[in-house]
């Protein structure tokens, strides 16, 4: 294990590894911007969750800058955020993870990158676990990493919040091309709502974030699928903010006054070269009498190619192999609608430099969590 110069203050920490120098900033300034302006300059595609703009609107976490470069006057050769999230069950213990691992096209610098990652985990003292989520829809690069992850020590996780393959629409063809090569129910899904009176338009309203996520509870409700609490406010001021960043996009009841006019929603995240459908929420199409997301869906495909990205990805659909009682079945289903391309696109990597610790954690979570069902069962219980 190399030795990794213990940080003071807010100062950025600097050492060399592999023949690379290594600089992780604990906020997104300087070093940071400089990395992003050069990988720009390269035509490198950045992932959202990596630039600042996304990085200073997030709530109740840090994130820290990683960047690597073959010397100190040499341009970046690859560069990501690694959120700092605390761990509840024990105070002053924190998780690091980073999202969308490998957007490079040199994979020794994703080699050296995740090296990088297992040594700072080891020197920070407090670190429980790293999670490394990889996306990539390059098969070598893929197998590379997953080679160099084991090598390393990382295992795989497994398991439903994994994010192993998605559905891939080819943005390059001529609009009327993309939508005649989508089923016909999803045609018709995409006239439906015009039909019906509904409208679909972009969301600014901040005060609509709230009615998100109860439509969120509502349809993750109607699979059997606990859902957290989800901000979405930081996602509607982002999208005002930076529109060829994201887009909130929504389908609206004009007939219904409020925020109950808001029927349905779909969220798209720009990655350069692809925009990922990252959030969508309904009512049920017998309640609203007609299909809901396909138009928005159809919306942030228009607005992700006229924004330079050449592909779409569905953020995700059920193994073609999974268990067919999987409860998120039926949203794959819905997005094979759109296409039969199905892409192998990543797998998820954790890291334990404190086992003992982190299981210590997880057990205080699970049995933390434990008690909070048997309590929202009681209630419910005394309530029917």
């Amino acid at each position: 294990m190399i030795k990794v110069p213990r940080r003071t203050a807010r100062e950025p920490l600097r050492w060399s590894y592999l023949g690379h120098e290594v600089v992780v900033e604990f906020c997104h300034g300087a070093e940071a911007e400089r990395s992003i302006r050069e990988l720009r300059n390269q035509g490198a595609s950045i992932p959202l969750q990596h630039q600042r703009e996304w990085i200073w609107g997030q709530r109740g976490h840090e994130t820290w800058f990683v960047s690597i470069r073959p010397d100190a006057n040499a341009e970046c050769t690859y560069g990501l955020a690694v959120r700092n999230i605390p761990r509840r069950p024990l105070p002053g213990h924190r998780r690091l993870r980073v999202e969308r691992f490998g957007a490079t096209d040199d994979p020794v610098s994703a080699e050296v990158m995740l090296g990088v990652l297992k040594h700072l985990a080891y020197a920070e003292p407090r670190v429980l676990q790293i999670e490394v989520s990889v996306f990539s829809k390059d098969a070598e690069m893929l197998r590379r990493i997953e080679d160099y992850a084991r090598a390393l020590g990382y295992r795989e996780l497994s398991g439903d919040g994994t994010y192993r393959a998605t559905v891939a629409v080819d943005l390059r063809p001529e609009e009327n091309e993309i939508l005649a090569s989508f089923t016909t129910r999803a045609r018709r899904g995409i006239r439906a709502p015009a039909k019906r009176g509904l409208e679909v338009k972009v969301i600014t309203d901040v005060e609509l974030a709230q009615r998100m996520g109860a439509l969120l509870q509502e349809s993750m409700r109607r699979t059997g699928v606990d859902s957290p609490g989800f901000d979405f406010e930081p996602y509607i001021a982002l999208a005002g903010n930076h529109p060829e960043l994201l887009r909130v996009v929504g389908t609206f009841d004009p007939r219904v006054g409020g925020p109950e006019a808001l029927v349905g929603y779909a969220i798209g995240e720009m990655h350069g070269d692809h925009v990922t459908y990252s959030h969508a929420a309904c009512l049920p199409a017998a309640v609203s009498n007609a299909p809901i997301t396909h138009a928005p869906t159809w919306d942030l495909m228009r607005w992700a190619r006229r924004n330079g990205a050449t592909w779409f990805d569905f953020g995700g659909i059920s193994m073609p192999d999974g268990d067919t009682r999987d409860p998120l079945r039926g949203v794959s289903d819905f997005k094979k609608t759109f296409s039969s391309d199905i892409l192998r696109v990543g797998d998820t990597w954790i890291l334990e430099p404190r086992p003992v610790r982190a299981r210590l954690a997880a057990a205080i979570s699970a049995c933390v969590a434990g008690v909070s069902r048997r309590s929202q069962w009681s209630q419910t219980s005394r309530s029917g």
